[in-house]
């Protein structure tokens, strides 16, 4: 993926080294992302971004069984596992599948 930085990102809720991600999700579907920053460690503004996910996938009308709390959890393992002090974090998700990775600013 060329926006993805950092060693590690988060499949369908399994830690994968970057180089090694089936980006399939993005060539094949048409995935709903969202993009959040991090400073110090702390996602800011993490309700609104999940408000507005949330309402994103009802009016698409995506199904992906994870909860607000699901995302949540995967938002911070991703900046522990990756020890992100700042930057942009890139959600997608779609029926079949949900990445959450640390992405370029630009």
């Amino acid at each position: 993926m060329l926006d993805c930085i950092g060693d590690i990102l988060i499949d369908n809720g399994i830690e994968k080294p970057v180089s090694k991600y089936d980006d399939s999700l993005i060539r094949y579907e048409k995935p709903v992302y969202e993009v959040l920053r991090v400073e110090e460690g702390i996602p800011l503004f993490i309700d609104d971004h999940l408000n507005r996910l949330e309402n994103t996938l009802k009016i698409c009308n995506i199904k992906t069984g994870l909860t607000g709390d699901n995302i949540r959890e995967t938002i911070y393992r991703l900046i522990k596992i990756n020890d992100c002090k700042s930057g942009p974090v890139k959600l997608l998700l779609s029926s079949s599948g949900f990445v959450a990775y640390l992405m370029k600013a630009y």
